[in-house]
């Protein structure tokens, strides 16, 4: 049919970041006249992702866009979509590019991860030991920023140090009980960065149980919904977003382009 069709995965669905992009991704299809299929996981599952992508494919979608929680595992279903003839991108988190045309970030990673550190610095934070929380260790957007945040570190903060990366895997509570239990153990933390926007409250959360508030920095990517009341608190020092809605809006202009 003449209808243009166009299928968006985000990492997972029951996340507010990736569903502000859906709305404004519905928003950009509405004013184009084209129908949005926004379907993704409910966890940071690769294997499920996979399965979406294929299933567009077989049904000869317009276009897909994807936020892949894998740049490589995701690689082969987005190039067979690419070679059926459907055109292929990403968006937030970038596959591997043979199997995508194009891709849209939501900032450049240098901007983000040098952002991170400087909002420690300016918290106090100009030495120790300092953990890590991400999403997956496989998500390609997340090990570039940390990548950035090293290198930056080592540069203008030598003497803090990155001692821990542990998943939260998109999960708020997983995120919390990792916090949680590692702060337990390594006293001699003076921070904490959360990577993704469900860790850095549940950062925040552990921080708040172990009575830590104010003694453990934490900064880290935020959406306003869920990290508000510990920036209010001061539990949360820093919190560093783009607009998701943007990104949602342009994915599509972007596709319409191709």
């Amino acid at each position: 049919d003449d209808e243009i069709v166009i299928g968006m995965c985000p990492k997972l669905m029951n996340d507010g970041y990736m569903i502000a992009a859906g709305a404004g991704a519905q928003e950009a299809c509405d004013e184009l006249g084209y129908r949005l299929d926004f379907n993704g996981p409910v966890s940071a599952d690769i294997t499920e992702q996979s399965d979406i992508i294929n299933q567009w494919t077989q049904k000869g979608y317009s276009a897909i866009t994807i936020s892949a929680n894998d740049p490589d595992a995701l690689a082969p279903a987005m190039q067979a979509a690419k070679d059926a003839g459907i055109c292929t991108s990403a968006w937030d988190a970038d596959v591997s590019f043979e199997a995508r045309d194009l891709f849209l970030n939501q900032a450049t990673y240098e901007g983000i991860g040098t952002t991170m550190v400087d909002e420690l610095a300016k918290a106090g934070v100009t030495s120790g030991n300092v953990l890590v929380v991400t999403s997956t260790l496989t998500a390609p957007n997340q090990n570039a920023w940390l990548e950035v945040i090293e290198d930056y570190l080592e540069e203008n903060y030598p003497d803090i140090k990155i001692v821990d990366v542990l998943p939260g895997n998109e999960d708020l509570a997983e995120s919390k009980d990792v916090t949680y239990n590692y702060l337990m153990s390594h006293n001699d933390t003076v921070a904490v960065i959360g990577l993704s926007g469900n860790a850095t409250p549940g950062v925040c959360e552990a921080v708040e149980q172990l009575d830590l508030a104010g003694k453990i920095k934490v900064v880290g990517i935020a959406v306003p919904s869920t990290i508000g009341d510990y920036l209010k608190s001061g539990t949360c020092n820093a919190g560093i977003l783009w607009s998701p809605q943007d990104i949602g809006y342009c994915a599509i202009y972007m596709a319409k382009a191709q």
